[in-house]
């Protein structure tokens, strides 16, 4: 599938290999502000902030004697399951082990571990397609934190903004106590897709959360543009075949080969501490790593470089409800 999409200056025609995705994209700007001191240190703020939601949402909207989404005979009509535990039917994504969840946080990448009541807790909660319509869910599950606690510290919800791609407020969602008229602003992939560098060569992208891509089946020890990018396309494809209900346009085997003509002229790993989480619903312990740092690619296609800015929005690689596979490209 070739699709164009873009006039150079000069009159010659560039074929892409994707049509624009038809993926809506909500940004929701929560502020969390502490009763007392809260230590959240920046390795663990995603798997804190989704370990209280997923306890408040299930109580918020799960019947108590519920088995479990996975053998709920209200499944198909069940939020908890719906957002949480998603089915990937055969079919959508070949090889895939399990379906992409809607959402995503982006926790503060603030060094400073220390919040507090003059210091409120801002992070961003994204959602895809028809999980737009379940914000008032997201919102009703943090007020809650008032009671139940994030990691062991009430915390008061004081306001939920819609934002624009330049972070610009849209209106307030939940203010002063209470939720208000204002909805979700779905943005479209547009302005990243429509971004383009006609010379590009070299690109640096910088891993801001721990960023774990595969490629052949196994896990990547130096990142390379073909893990990155098949990891966004995947994830693109998937959301837009879970939550949009529209197959996106995209040419994987071109997609693919364009990537793997480039390459890794530079990696800078930054150190990190190990984390493992702790699954609260198997007990089971989790190690969550990735790439953290900056890699340099030489010899990109131009024609990937949109693909890289809307990998940008929606993450990629493993663990992105907690804000891993958060990444920026830009010229090397």
């Amino acid at each position: 599938m070739d699709t164009e999409f873009y006039d150079p200056p000069l009159n010659d025609r560039l074929t892409m290999f994707f049509s624009l995705p038809p993926l809506r994209i909500a940004r929701l700007l929560f502020e969390l502000r502490p009763e007392r001191s809260l230590h959240l240190p920046l390795e663990q703020r995603g798997n804190v902030l989704r370990g209280a939601f997923g306890t408040t949402f299930r109580s918020a909207v799960c019947d108590a004697a519920c088995p479990g989404p996975l053998t709920c005979t209200r499944r198909e009509s069940c939020a908890f399951a719906r957002l949480f535990e998603p089915r990937c039917d055969d079919g959508i994504q070949p090889g895939a082990k399990e379906a992409p969840r809607p959402f995503v946080f982006r926790p503060p990448q603030s060094k400073d571990a220390n919040f507090g009541p003059d210091r409120p807790l801002l992070f961003e909660l994204r959602l895809f397609g028809e999980a737009i319509a379940d914000a008032e869910l997201f919102i009703r599950s943090f007020r809650l934190l008032a009671y139940t606690g994030l990691a062991d510290c009430c915390v008061r919800l004081e306001s939920v903004e819609t934002l624009d791609w330049m972070c610009a407020s849209q209106g307030s969602l939940f203010r002063e106590g209470r939720m208000t008229d204002f909805a979700p602003v779905a943005l479209g992939l547009e302005v990243p897709f429509g971004s383009f560098q006609s010379s590009l060569s070299t690109v640096a992208v910088d891993f801001l959360t721990p960023t774990l891509l595969v490629e052949r089946n196994r896990n990547l020890v130096v990142p390379t543009l073909t893990g990155l990018i098949n990891g966004v396309r995947r994830r693109i494809s998937m959301l837009c075949d879970l939550y949009e209900r529209t197959a996106w346009e995209a040419d994987a085997g071109a997609i693919s080969s364009a990537a793997k003509l480039a390459t890794t002229v530079d990696w800078q790993s930054h150190s990190k501490t190990p984390y493992r989480r702790t699954s609260t619903r198997t007990g089971q312990q989790m190690p969550m790593d990735g790439f953290l740092g900056t890699v340099v690619f030489d010899g990109v296609d131009p024609r990937l470089w949109p693909l890289l800015l809307m990998g940008q929005e929606v993450h990629a690689g493993s663990h992105t409800v907690w804000g891993h596979g958060w990444f920026r490209a830009r010229l090397g």
